[in-house]
């Protein structure tokens, strides 16, 4: 797969051990570690609700609203 950068330069560089977001001139970096408790509640709602269909009903309200 290739590589593909936004038409102004931004791109995410994914590490071992770190995430660089490059925006605008700007990186940002992210760094890995172990979640908190109340990071690791608010991953588990989200992957509850997308297992839920979330994106999909999403998905159909977008579709019914362009017709």
């Amino acid at each position: 797969m290739r590589d593909k950068k936004a038409e102004d330069g931004s791109h995410l560089d994914i590490y071992m051990d770190k995430y660089e977001l490059h925006q605008n001139g700007d990186v940002t970096t992210y760094y890995q570690g172990l979640q908190s408790l109340e990071t690791q509640h608010r991953y588990e709602k989200i992957n509850s609700a997308l297992k839920k269909g979330y994106l999909y009903k999403i998905m159909e309200q977008l579709t019914a609203e362009k017709r």
